[in-house]
């Protein structure tokens, strides 16, 4: 089995936390996003990981494989065309021979699974989770488990059961065939090459898919779900809060906060925050926050959300 990481996006929702260095990379919990992912991925036989790159493309493959040691196979979107175009150029530039069936997993889709029950039976599997508002995400449509249908952000979903980003195709060769009549046909939804149309034509096609329920799905999009997944890390961790490598002085830690390596907290309140690494706070009241590398803030009260090495003093 093969897994493509799809990780070339700019991150726009979360900047300024990614003028420097790409979401994936971004501190969380305990660790950086992408090392959720690997934790995800490595619970199952693998022969090789394709990770598909774009922004900062360096420092995410520097990362990699500095810390791991799997077969990867780095792949640059130069251009930001959609899912379906990322998972098309993985398969299209895979360096194993074994050519049988596929896991994808998206770079900030940190899910609780069992992943060797998802990639088992032979069947296409697509994890689902209902959502309040399912018009921001593809869609399934199904009958018990199996799916009957499937849309990509509709303006009038007819379910609430959301693609929530992890797949396991059962054929390479099927799926490859859909992106490449999807691709030929011209189709673009929201004016991207999505990887929902060509699932939905791999299912005109008699393809068999499960619709897989998750009971647990960390979705990072923006600052406020950026705080809400580090509290449900935090828990799944049974941690209230994570400060191991920090050094705190004379200062109120209370819930939801994660200090990485090297942060320095004197004199302070701290709740609801991620203070990524080499950050220095001091004299301050800080809640509902997020703090980039090496940034160092004084005398503050309130929300700050800033990129690295911002100095704010008052």
């Amino acid at each position: 089995m093969k897994a493509i990481v799809p990780a070339a996006g700019i991150g726009k929702r979360l900047q300024p936390l990614t003028y420097f260095q790409p979401k994936p990379l971004l501190w969380l919990g305990k660790k950086r996003m992408i090392d959720y992912i690997m934790d995800t991925l490595l619970e199952v036989n693998l022969s090789e990981i394709i990770v598909i790159t774009g922004y900062k493309k360096d420092m995410l493959e520097e990362h990699l494989i500095k810390n791991y040691r799997q077969n990867f196979t780095f792949v640059c979107q130069k251009e930001q065309a959609g899912l379906g175009d990322a998972i098309n150029l993985g398969i299209e530039n895979s360096k194993t021979e074994e050519n049988e069936d596929l896991l994808v997993l998206l770079s900030d889709t940190i899910v609780d699974v069992d992943m060797k029950k998802f990639t088992s039976g032979k069947k296409t599997k697509i994890a689902v989770k209902k959502v309040d508002d399912p018009r921001f995400f593809g869609i399934v449509n199904v009958e018990g488990r199996k799916i009957t249908d499937m849309e990509e952000k509709p303006d009038f979903p007819k379910s609430n059961l959301a693609i929530v980003g992890l797949y396991y195709f059962s054929s390479i060769e099927r799926l490859k065939n859909s992106l490449n009549h999807v691709k030929d046909s011209g189709k673009r939804t929201k004016n991207e090459f999505q990887l929902t149309d060509a699932m939905k034509h791999l299912l005109e096609q008699g393809e068999i898919m499960e619709a897989f329920k998750l009971k647990s799905w960390i979705d990072c999009g923006n600052f406020e779900m950026f705080i809400d997944s580090n509290r449900e890390l935090l828990k799944k961790s049974k941690l209230k809060n994570y400060f191991e490598k920090a050094d705190v002085v004379d200062s109120d830690i209370q819930s939801n906060v994660s200090l990485f390596e090297n942060v320095k907290v004197i004199n302070s309140k701290l709740k609801n925050t991620v203070v990524f690494p080499g950050c220095t706070i001091e004299n301050s009241v800080i809640t509902d926050s997020i703090i980039g590398e090496g940034s160092r803030i004084e005398n503050f009260k309130g929300k700050v959300i800033c990129s690295d090495k911002t100095i704010l003093k008052k």
